[in-house]
């Protein structure tokens, strides 16, 4: 399965979670001026972990590490649902098959 179907799979995840309101499934996230060109300080404060940055990335909407995060709120799904698709779609490290 492609990258572009495990971005898709993300976005679609984000949309339902927003939809149904179940904020019990995900964490709405403010960026902060100190995050907008560091989504692994992002990452790292929302879950722990700086690795697989990509899911902030897809969350904000950009295409590059170097795009500059919006300074806005960024509903990131559980970090169990991620762990989910990462193995549907067998995307490893930092979104790569």
């Amino acid at each position: 399965m492609s990258q572009n179907a495990y971005r898709l799979a993300i976005l679609k995840l984000i949309a339902q979670l927003k939809a149904k309101g179940q904020s019990d499934q995900y964490v709405l996230y403010q960026v902060m001026p100190d995050e907008v060109h560091d989504p692994t300080l992002l990452r790292q404060r929302a879950y722990g972990t700086r690795s697989h940055a990509d899911l902030v990335m897809i969350a904000a909407g950009v295409n590059s590490i170097d795009d500059p995060l919006p300074e806005t709120d960024l509903v990131l799904p559980l970090g169990s649902a991620v762990v989910v698709l990462k193995r549907l779609y067998k995307v490893i490290g930092n979104g790569q098959r």
